[in-house]
């Protein structure tokens, strides 16, 4: 196989530790409003505001007030990042300097919309090693299908058998394969089936060990 010539990230839960606290933010929000909380993570993951509505409501019915819950969700976000750094995950930014140093361009593609997730790049000081950035109101069809991978790769100029995806979602493992890319998985609250491992390019469990990684593939 050829050179790693891009990186894409996935944003929470690989980037950033995100994905528990927002569990315990929406179970807040919930509660407030009288609904019995029911971690539909498993559902939601990858996925974006659009289909994330429509389980929710598949699930606990169409009177469901998502637009309030989400709001409530992301106003406890804003209170905490006002006194709290953005909780990147650890490895994220020897890895980041280490693809900056090597000329890789890097893109994040989320399936968070851009009003929350350019917030979080920009505040946790991640959007400056960015190239681009694709969000979950970008694209029509979220993860598991493989266009906003796509997007991104189009966007760095880059071919997507060359694109190396980092992920902590099967969802976004799907995804990535779909678009004929390098799909690498750094578990976080969901770990890889034997059927997921099958179709990984690698697996890790910090960030900062995929550096061996592009160092092995991109050495003269």
């Amino acid at each position: 196989m050829g050179r790693i010539t891009a990186v894409i990230f996935d944003m929470d839960g690989l980037m950033v530790d995100t994905e528990r606290m927002s569990r315990e933010f929406r179970r807040q929000a919930m509660e407030e409003r009288g609904i019995p909380f029911r971690d539909l993570i498993h559902l939601v993951m990858g996925r974006n505001d659009r289909e994330v509505r429509a389980v929710y409501r598949e699930q606990y019915g169409e009177d469901y007030p998502y637009d309030e819950i989400r709001d409530g969700i992301r106003r406890r976000w804003r209170e905490y990042l006002s006194d709290h750094p953005v909780p990147v995950k650890p490895g994220l930014f020897p890895l980041l300097d280490c693809l900056r140093d090597h000329g890789i361009p890097m893109a994040v593609a989320t399936s968070t919309s851009r009003a929350s997730a350019s917030r979080t790049l920009e505040q946790g000081g991640i959007a400056p090693y960015l190239s681009a950035m694709v969000f979950g109101d970008m694209v029509e069809r979220s993860k598991p299908e493989p266009d906003i991978f796509l997007l991104a790769a189009r966007l760095l100029g880059a071919e997507p058998a060359g694109c190396l995806v980092l992920e902590d979602s099967p969802n976004g493992i799907l995804a990535a394969h779909r678009a004929g890319m390098m799909p690498v998985m750094i578990p976080d609250l969901a770990v890889p089936t034997p059927e997921l491992e099958k179709i990984l390019y690698g697996r890790f469990d910090r960030l900062d060990q995929v550096i061996m990684l592009i160092e092995g593939r991109n050495s003269p």
